[in-house]
Formats: structure tokens, C-alpha cells, sequence
């Protein structure tokens, strides 16, 4: 579905991704590991078109990522969210829905099920400027899925989540992947990725270091069973 084809962006000429390549089935969700500073932001706004490859290209069904078709069937969610502070939460996501082509009709059913599946119902026709970051980040998060995009790509998506917020998230995304669509994230919390991930990367300095599932990281790297993500991160990173 997903293919990342040898991707570079080079800055005052330090590559910051450099030659990166993964693909993603239908179905997958893939989780992307590094520390600070690793690529893994600019990895993902190539993967959104956001930002064009210096070298290599991102395709989804062979659609490459700088096509309006391609941008279309993806969902984006920054690790930084902006907001208009003084429309509704309600307001806001009619108005991506709108940009992205949503029947109106269309938009009101998914809006209605989606704020109801995260417990945001009640707060919909407050302004935004009086929601929390967690309410933020639900906002954000249903404005990428109203439309139901095919991949759907989250920068940091479980920050400011609380205990209950996290589990309506974690849920949603995994039946989300089981109807077909794809889902590729970043995060530092390394137990939702082993929870939810059936596949992974770790990127460092731009580099990929190591990919897999969690099982073939542990064979390949002659570690116990017992051995959990974090020990697996900080290994790769450290060596």
C-alpha cells in the first residue's frame, strides 16, 4: 500500500532522513521509534507530502505523494496542534471535512460517531479556545478520520491523553486497521507501540537502524523472550 523509496532531506547540507525506505500493507499499523532529533517529524511530512524528498520517493498505491490523488487518501495529525481558537470544536472539523470534499450529510454522521466513541459529544459547540490539550488533540484526531482516509498518519497522537483518552485511541486505531485502512505513527511511549505495532522501525540520526516486529527484533538480536521494547531501543541506539 505504503512504499518509501530510499527518502533524504538534506538540511545546510546535514541529510536529517537519510535513504529510508519501508512499505506498509493494508491493514498494518507501524510505528516509527528514535530518540529526539532522530528524523522521525520530517520522515512523516514526507510521508504526507508536506515535505518532497531530496532523493527517493513516497508512493501509496503508486501514487506519488505530491499528487493531489495521493493527498486525498491520507489523514494527518502534527505533533503540533493548531487550532482555530475561536470556531467550535464542531465547527472546526465541518470545516476540514468541507476542504477534504465531505458530504455535508456525511459529515454530520461522523461527527456524531466519532465525538461519541471519544467522549467529546458535550464539548463540541464550546470554542476551542476553552478546551484542554487532550480535547485539542481528540478535536485533531477526528478532523483526519471524518473522512475516513485510507492511511493514517499520527505524530505523536497520544500526547496530553489521559488514562481514558489513551485507551478510546488505542482501541479505535486497531479496529480503524482491522477495516482495511493503514496507520503509521510516531511516539516515545514504547509499550503502546509493543501493544499495538505489528510492525516497527527505530530510526537515529536519521538512519534506519533496525526494523521488525517485536519477536523478529528479538531473534535477530539473540535477546530472551522476556526481553521488552525499551530494552530493544536503548540497545539499538546506544550501539
Amino acid at each position: 500500500m505504503l512504499e518509501v523509496q530510499g527518502v533524504t532531506k538534506i538540511y545546510n547540507d546535514v541529510p536529517v532522513v537519510n535513504d529510508i525506505s519501508f512499505r506498509i500493507k493494508r491493514g498494518v499499523i507501524y510505528g516509527i521509534l528514535g530518540p529526539n532529533g532522530a528524523g522521525k517529524t520530517t520522515l512523516l511530512s514526507m510521508i504526507t507530502g508536506l515535505l518532497n524528498p531530496d532523493k527517493g520517493k513516497v508512493l501509496l498505491e503508486g501514487l506519488e505523494s505530491y499528487l493531489p490523488e495521493y493527498k486525498r487518501k491520507i489523514g494527518f495529525v502534527s505533533d503540533v496542534i493548531n487550532l482555530y481558537d475561536y470556531l467550535t470544536g464542531r465547527e472546526y472539523i465541518h470545516f476540514v471535512a468541507s476542504l477534504r470534499d465531505v458530504p455535508r450529510k456525511e459529515q454530520e454522521l461522523e461527527i456524531e460517531r466519532l465525538s461519541k466513541i471519544f467522549q467529546l459529544e458535550h464539548q463540541l459547540d464550546k470554542f476551542i479556545k476553552t478546551y484542554s490539550k487532550g480535547m485539542r488533540q481528540k478535536t485533531a484526531i477526528i478532523s483526519a478520520l471524518v473522512h475516513q482516509p485510507e492511511l493514517l498518519v499520527l505524530d505523536e497522537p497520544f500526547s496530553g491523553l489521559d488514562p481514558i483518552g489513551l485507551k478510546e485511541m488505542k482501541d479505535y486505531l486497531i479496529e480503524y486497521a482491522k477495516r482495511g485502512n493503514s496507520i503509521v505513527f510516531s511516539t516515545h511511549i514504547l509499550e503502546i507501540v509493543e501493544k499495538m505495532c505489528e510492525h516497527l522501525m527505530i530510526i537515529h540520526s536519521g538512519r534506519k537502524i533496525v526494523e521488525g516486529n517485536v519477536n523478529q527484533l528479538k531473534s535477530d538480536l539473540k535477546l530472551g523472550d522476556s526481553t521488552d521494547l525499551e530494552h530493544i531501543f536503548y540497545k539499538m541506539i546506544s550501539s
